[in-house]
C-alpha cells in the first residue's frame, strides 16, 4: 500500500480511537454529546516516507470547536510497532481525550446557553430516531462530580436505564 494511502488510514484509525476514548470518558462522567468530530491540522512528510501533523488535535462537541493541548501520535499501521511506542500511542489517546473532555464539561459548567443546547439536542434526537427521551426531576447527589439533567430512555439496555447528559 503506498504510504499516502497508509497514512490516510491510520489517520482514520487514530480519529476513530480518540472519538471513541473521548465516548468512554463522557459516559464515565456521566455525560453525552449528539456531535462529535475529530480533526487533525497540519501535515509534515519525515524521510521515512511517512507524515506527521504539527498542530494541535480539534475536537467538535455540540457545534463547540475545541483545540486539545497536544498534537496526535500517529503510527504507521503498516509497520510492527513495539510495546513502547503503541503505549505511548495509547497515552496520547488518553491525553486528548482528557484535554478535550475538561475542555467541554468547563464549558457546560459555565454556559446555560451550551446545557440548554444540550438537552435539546438529545431531545430533538430522542425524536427523531423514536426513542422517548423525558426529562426527570432527579438530579445527582451534590458531593457527585456529574452535572446535568438524567433522561429516561426506556427502550435500551443501559445499566441505569437511563442516559445522563450535562447540564
Amino acid at each position: 500500500m503506498p504510504s499516502e494511502e497508509r497514512w490516510q488510514e491510520a489517520q482514520w484509525q487514530f480519529r476513530r480511537w480518540v472519538a471513541m476514548a473521548i465516548s468512554n470518558l463522557l459516559i464515565e462522567r456521566g455525560s453525552a454529546v449528539t456531535s462529535m468530530g475529530v480533526y487533525l491540522r497540519g501535515q509534515r512528510p519525515t524521510r521515512e516516507k511517512w507524515f506527521f501533523p504539527d498542530q494541535n488535535v480539534v475536537v467538535e462537541f455540540n457545534g463547540r470547536y475545541l483545540v486539545c493541548d497536544h498534537v496526535p501520535y500517529i503510527l504507521d499501521i503498516s509497520k510492527e510497532q513495539k510495546p513502547q511506542m503503541r503505549a505511548k500511542a495509547y497515552q496520547r489517546r488518553q491525553e486528548l481525550a482528557n484535554s478535550a473532555v475538561g475542555q467541554y464539561m468547563s464549558l457546560l459548567d459555565q454556559s446555560q446557553e451550551l446545557r440548554t443546547y444540550a438537552e435539546d439536542s438529545l431531545s430533538a434526537l430522542g425524536a427523531r430516531i423514536r426513542i422517548p427521551v423525558t426529562r426527570q426531576s432527579v438530579r445527582p447527589e451534590p458531593a457527585e462530580t456529574m452535572k446535568g439533567a438524567v433522561f429516561s430512555v426506556p427502550q435500551l439496555s443501559v445499566p441505569s436505564q437511563c442516559v445522563y447528559i450535562s447540564a
